[in-house]
């Protein structure tokens, strides 16, 4: 055959997320890496809120630190076996890096130096590197599957509350107070607690061990003291129920919303939550504390975003009500501390999220019905209830950007992978194995000899699959 006439094909060179950070070719994972992954989520979901509870006399910092390290090793040790969409990433990596240099602008711009503010500009640095790895250890705990051990960190927790109920009661919480703050432990732990219920939620394939699973771990999230988890985290379980359900579902679900609020309009919830942090919320017309200074510092915040709406003020609560623990408890945060363009860098990993769950939608449904409920969780968290440094919802994001990489090129590989092993058993038994992915999501190599690496475009190949051209068989269902 004339030279002129065979196909160039050009190999694949790979890119800074390819080779450093969560590409689109990712390797086969490794034992050592997933072994670290799921020993890093472990301890910073399931055994961190504990430790902070339990070993006082240790200083808290050391429990994090640790976290944080492992968090970082599982974070490098995954980089080539792991996916996320490349869009969210470089959009969440650029505001983590540029909230706290905003934030140094926003402090210098209007003058007002302190040793305070100082304080807590340079705490937003290991804040953000958490945040960092947090996210692409979550990239990591979906591209390697760690379903096991988030069920361990699940019953690990689930265990720890069941005989730790007692002293979650109010008295008690005000009484035992440790260095990291008791308030910041057990949303630590309802956060967490939240996050693998949702997750493994969506996993259960059974619709009565479906509703079993949820009613258990709603339950146990209303003995945990943290009301916003305990309701997110309701609404992200409800959402699980009406994602896979049918109609006769979701019509149950409505009537179980309708009775929450004649529950809640009667005084019964009221009653059957005495002596707890539920009670004020389920009583109404009532508002504790804590409501009243948050409407206080978001007025507050509110008069910062009028007045300085580019640069914001760093610590502006400090000029305000003189405590440095006070935030507005959403995303306006942001803004109100660092001004206009990192908020719009917040707001663009939305958008690209967005942008990707409609893809997964379309392209694999049963994936992208198992992220939803998760971006449920992370989004009431942040517009209602916390502020970007409870960085434990970044996990989120690198947990959702991978599975919504995968349900996007997900659905050819899978096609492509039942026309070869079709293909190849026509010829010799010996060459299947061969056409048999070996990672979970792409090809059985980096950079070898797959589909992907030899310059095809993916949703081409689909569509040769299913026209029979050039080889491909007519075998694309799966």
């Amino acid at each position: 055959m004339a030279a002129h006439l065979l196909k160039k094909t050009r190999s694949h060179q790979p890119t800074f997320f390819d080779t450093f950070g969560y590409g689109s070719r990712p390797q086969r994972p490794s034992s050592f890496s997933t072994m670290l992954v799921s020993a890093a989520f472990f301890f910073h979901f399931g055994l961190l809120p504990i430790l902070w509870n339990v070993a006082t006399s240790v200083p808290s910092i050391v429990w994090t630190g640790t976290s944080t390290g492992l968090l970082c090793l599982a974070a490098l040790a995954a980089r080539h076996s792991s996916i996320t969409s490349r869009k969210v990433s470089i959009c969440t990596i650029t505001f983590l890096f540029a909230y706290p240099i905003f934030g140094c602008i926003s402090y210098k711009a209007w003058g007002q130096y302190s040793g305070e503010r100082e304080t807590m500009l340079l705490q937003t640095l290991p804040i953000m590197l958490l945040g960092l790895a947090l996210y692409l250890t979550g990239a990591a705990a979906r591209s390697h599957r760690i379903y096991r051990t988030i069920w361990m960190t699940w019953l690990l927790m689930a265990c720890y509350v069941l005989l730790n109920a007692k002293n979650f009661s109010v008295e008690n919480l005000y009484q035992t107070a440790t260095e990291t703050g008791n308030k910041l432990t057990y949303q630590q732990l309802g956060d967490s607690f939240a996050i693998c219920s949702t997750i493994l939620a969506a996993r259960i394939r059974q619709a009565p061990q479906r509703w079993l699973f949820i009613a258990a771990a709603i339950g146990l999230m209303f003995i945990v003291p943290s009301r916003s988890a305990a309701f997110f985290g309701t609404a992200s379980l409800l959402t699980v129920i009406v994602l896979f359900g049918g109609f006769f579902t979701r019509v149950v679900v409505i009537g179980l919303v309708v009775a929450i609020g004649l529950g809640y309009e009667t005084g019964l919830f009221a009653q059957l939550f005495e002596g707890t942090r539920f009670q004020i919320a389920f009583t109404p017309g009532s508002e504790d504390g804590s409501w009243s200074t948050r409407q206080e510092i978001m007025n507050h915040g509110m008069n910062v975003l009028t007045s300085r709406p580019f640069t914001g003020e760093w610590a502006f609560q400090l000029g305000e009500m003189k405590f440095a623990g006070l935030y507005i408890h959403n995303i306006l945060d942001i803004w109100a501390q660092t001004g206009l363009i990192s908020f719009l860098l917040f707001l663009a990993i939305w958008g690209a999220l967005l942008v990707a769950l409609m893809t997964g939608f379309e392209r694999w449904p049963r994936i992208a019905k198992e992220t939803a409920p998760l971006l449920v969780f992370v989004v009431l968290s942040w517009c209602l209830a916390r502020n970007v440094t409870f960085v434990a919802l970044f996990f989120c994001l690198g947990f959702a950007s991978a599975a919504l990489a995968q349900a996007r090129f997900g659905h050819a590989v899978r096609r492509h992978r039942a026309s070869e092993a079709f293909s190849h058993s026509q010829f010799s038994h010996s060459q299947f194995a061969h056409s048999q992915f070996a990672h979970s999501q792409f090809g059985y190599t980096q950079y070898g000899q797959g589909w992907a690496q030899q310059g095809q475009d993916p949703f081409q190949a689909t569509r040769l699959i299913d026209q029979g051209v050039d080889g491909y068989g007519q075998q694309g269902t799966y």
